[in-house]
């Protein structure tokens, strides 16, 4: 049976919550934790693990829905040093 635009619509909307409340968790216990900084040779190693992953989008996590690039920014869970790889077995 064919899902209605409606439909589609909805499971979309869904998954982009369930990103976001996923991505809240992440900030607030990195917020709690003091936000520590991974430094660049972290990033760098933590982001090439993600690009030969079958989750990475190019831009993002499959399983979270975080940004993921090289570079140290805020917004980038890559450079949150307390923060851990999403799959199971976690990679980094």
């Amino acid at each position: 049976m064919r899902k209605t635009k409606e439909e589609r619509q909805q499971k979309r909307l869904l998954l982009k919550l369930n990103k976001l409340s996923q991505f809240s968790k992440a900030l607030a216990s990195h917020i709690v934790r003091g936000m520590p900084k991974a430094n660049e040779v972290e990033i760098r190693r933590r982001f090439e693990i993600c690009q030969s992953c079958l989750h990475f989008t190019g831009e993002s996590c499959r399983i979270c829905g975080c940004g993921v690039n090289a570079q140290q920014q805020l917004m980038n869970k890559l450079s949150w040093a307390d923060q851990q790889c999403p799959d199971n077995p976690r990679k980094w």
